[in-house]
């Protein structure tokens, strides 16, 4: 089972799926580790430099991230449960202004590629966001600057609302079932507690141990 957690940055990804891995591990008594997206492999490192240097045209990070997941992502046979912070439909979300639909469903839609169980799209107010990554204290990369985090904030939302129309890969449900699984929205503005509580309700529906 792959689970994904998705949502804008400072949505709290990272700190959400490290706490529902430990949290699956203890209740399940099966590793339950978390996947990066990008990697921390050789690919993955081109596609962190690109995020970093904000000098890659848009249309080149499509394929990165797709070379990445083909290189690295974990196998089902190799991890059959994991929890991935990131996945296909952070490229939707950040891709599809500037890639053409032929190429962003032909890239995505490989059948080499691992398909998750369900997404949990943590839902965050752009102010929130923005304060949360402010905290980090570090250097934003490119689309943690004020435009394209607003963007895909709104993108996030209309996905979650059923509205495709800037996401045109995502109109047949076919093709968003194999990109996302099920997918399930979580308020993440709320305590971290609260959050994993909620996600980790979510997940019950689909792991019988919980």
């Amino acid at each position: 089972m792959l689970i994904v957690i998705e949502g804008p940055d400072g949505s709290g990804k990272g700190t959400v799926a490290a706490c529902l891995s430990q949290l699956l591990e203890d209740r399940t008594r099966r590793p339950w580790p978390c996947v990066a997206d990008p990697s921390h492999g050789p690919t993955g490192a081109l596609v962190r430099t690109a995020l970093a240097t904000r000098d890659v045209d848009p249309r080149a990070m499509v394929y990165l991230f797709a070379a990445d997941r083909l290189v690295a992502f974990p196998s089902e046979k190799s991890m059959p449960d994991a929890i991935s912070e990131r996945y296909m439909l952070s490229t939707v979300v950040y891709q599809s202004e500037h890639t053409p639909y032929w190429l962003m469903r032909g890239l995505l839609c490989d059948e080499r590629l691992r398909r998750p169980t369900l997404t949990i799209v943590l839902s965050c107010n752009l102010c929130t966001c923005k304060q949360r990554l402010a905290s980090r204290g570090r250097l934003s990369e490119r689309y943690e600057e004020d435009a394209q985090l607003a963007a895909a904030n709104e993108r996030y939302e209309a996905v979650l609302a059923g509205d495709y129309l800037q996401m045109p890969v995502l109109r047949a449900a076919q093709v968003r079932n194999m990109l996302c699984g099920d997918i399930h929205a979580v308020d993440a503005t709320r305590a971290l507690e609260h959050v994993v509580a909620a996600v980790a309700e979510i997940a019950r529906a689909y792991i019988p141990e919980l």
